[in-house]
């Protein structure tokens, strides 16, 4: 899947999570940072559907890729959901 515009096709991944389409939203998202590594939503969204789905090693991989990338790009700390550190203790 080739992904043109990554904002519509990171939206429609967060629509389709929302609606438990946790297998397409997966796909997408993956196909989104494989093409585009540093959309750092992206990591916080695929974690927090493989949370969902009791994925918690790969969540945990992908909440610490999340919380590195907004580091990394010094991005406001501040806006990163708790249950980033929650879930990575």
């Amino acid at each position: 899947m080739v992904i043109t515009d990554v904002e519509t096709a990171n939206n429609l991944a967060f629509a389709l999570e929302q609606k438990e389409g946790y297998n397409e939203s997966l796909f997408i998202l993956q196909n989104i940072i494989s093409q585009y590594p540093d959309r750092i939503v992206a990591y916080l969204n695929l974690a927090d559907i493989e949370w969902v789905l009791n994925h918690k090693n790969e969540a945990e991989k992908y909440y610490k890729l999340y919380l590195s990338l907004m580091k990394k790009q010094k991005k406001d700390l501040n806006r990163i959901p708790q249950r980033v550190y929650n879930r990575i203790k």
